[in-house]
């Protein structure tokens, strides 16, 4: 990416505290996705469309 936007290289933290859970980032460490807790199944489909792309998934927040 040539000229990333510069919310694409904020941390975690900054994620976490927007209230999202989990981050993907492309091999360079851009914020391609994001997610947060929904209906059952949409974090899955999400990780598995993250995977697919080689993205790399940061866990923000576990919830119980």
């Amino acid at each position: 990416m040539k000229s990333p936007h510069p919310i694409n290289l904020k941390d975690d933290t900054y994620w976490r505290h927007l209230g999202w859970h989990a981050v993907a980032r492309d091999a360079d460490g851009h914020v391609i996705s994001t997610c947060a807790d929904g209906p059952d199944g949409i974090f899955t489909e999400w990780l598995r469309e993250c995977f697919d792309q080689n993205l790399t998934v940061t866990n923000l927040r576990v919830t119980p």
